[in-house]
C-alpha cells in the first residue's frame, strides 16, 4: 500500500501544480483500500481532514471495505470471461517461437496499447517483457537478495536482530518472485549460500558450521531459522498440489527432487 500511495501522489503532482498556478487550492489525498477490504491508514487520514467524526467515522470505513470486497467478488466471478479475452489477445501477440508479434495493434478509446517490447507489463505480481523468459528475473532476485543482505549488515543492530530482519523481512520478500517466476533451484541455492554466510557472521558461529546444523529439525538443538531453499520447494509443491486438485485447470510445473526433474502434464479444460 505504501508503494501505491507514493505512486498516486507523484502521479498528480503536475496536475496539482497547474491548479495552484491557476489560483486554485489543490490538495492531494490518495486513499488505498485492499482487494479484500483492508483499509489503509490513508483512508483514516482523509476522514480526519474532512472532519468526519462520530458515527460517520465508524460507518465510513465499513462501507468502503464492503464496496471494495464486493468489487473484488464481481471481478472474481467473471474471471473466466476476462481470461478468455486476455488469452485471445496474448495468443495474437506471441508467435510460435515465443517472440512478440508487433504486427497486431490494439487500441482502447482510440489510444494504442504499447507492446511488451516497448513497455513491460505487470500482471498479478509478474512482469512480462519482450524476451518472454524468466532468466532476467532470476538475476534480479539474486541482486535483490545481495542488496538486502548488505543493507541489513550495514545497520547498527545486534547480530540476532539482524537475523530477525533476515528471517521475517527479507526472506518473505524474496519468496514471492521465486514462486511466480520459473527460477531454477541452483539460483535459489546460490542465494541461500549468501544468506548462510551472513547468518553465521551475525550469530558469531564458526564459518564451518554446516547447513544441517542451522536448519535441522530433528537435532536436540534447534535454531529458529528457516531455509529459503526449503521454503521455495514447499511453495512449489503447494502450488502444484493446488493446481492438480483444481477443477478448472491443471497447469504445467517443474520440480526438482534428489537431482531428478519431474514435470507435470498440462491439460486445461475448456469452459
Amino acid at each position: 500500500m505504501e508503494e501505491a500511495h507514493i505512486y498516486k501522489r507523484e502521479k498528480y503532482l503536475n496536475l496539482t501544480k497547474e491548479l495552484r498556478d491557476a489560483g486554485y487550492k489543490a490538495v492531494i489525498m490518495p486513499v488505498e483500500i485492499g482487494a479484500r477490504g483492508f483499509i489503509g491508514s490513508s483512508a483514516y487520514d482523509l476522514l480526519t481532514k474532512l472532519s468526519i467524526c462520530g458515527s460517520g467515522r465508524t460507518k465510513a470505513p465499513k462501507l468502503l471495505a464492503e464496496i471494495a470486497e464486493n468489487s473484488s467478488q464481481w471481478i472474481w466471478s467473471r474471471r473466466n470471461e476476462m481470461n478468455e479475452i486476455q488469452a485471445e489477445e496474448v495468443s495474437q501477440l506471441v508467435n510460435k517461437k515465443r517472440k512478440v508479434d508487433a504486427s497486431k495493434i490494439f487500441t482502447v478509446a482510440e489510444q494504442q496499447i504499447p507492446t511488451v517490447s516497448q513497455e513491460p507489463v505487470k500482471s498479478l505480481g509478474r512482469w512480462y517483457d519482450s524476451s518472454m523468459k524468466d532468466t532476467r528475473r532470476g538475476l534480479e532476485t539474486t541482486e535483490q537478495a545481495t542488496e538486502g543482505l548488505l543493507a541489513i549488515n550495514r545497520c547498527g543492530l545486534h547480530g540476532k536482530y539482524k537475523v530477525w530482519c533476515l528471517q521475517f523481512m527479507l526472506i518473505p520478500k524474496l519468496l514471492w518472485p521465486l514462486l511466480v517466476y520459473e527460477i531454477c533451484s541452483t539460483t535459489v541455492e546460490a542465494i541461500e549460500a549468501k544468506i548462510n554466510k551472513f547468518t553465521r557472521r551475525w550469530l558469531g558461529v564458526p564459518p564451518g558450521l554446516t547447513d544441517v546444523a542451522m536448519y535441522c529439525r530433528t537435532a536436540k538443538l534447534k535454531l529458529p531459522l528457516k531455509s529459503i531453499l526449503e521454503e521455495y520447494k514447499c511453495g512449489k509443491a503447494r502450488l502444484f498440489s493446488m493446481l492438480e486438485d483444481s477443477d478448472g485447470c491443471k497447469d504445467s510445473a517443474t520440480f526438482h527432487k534428489d537431482g531428478e526433474e519431474m514435470e507435470s502434464c498440462h491439460s486445461c479444460r475448456s469452459s
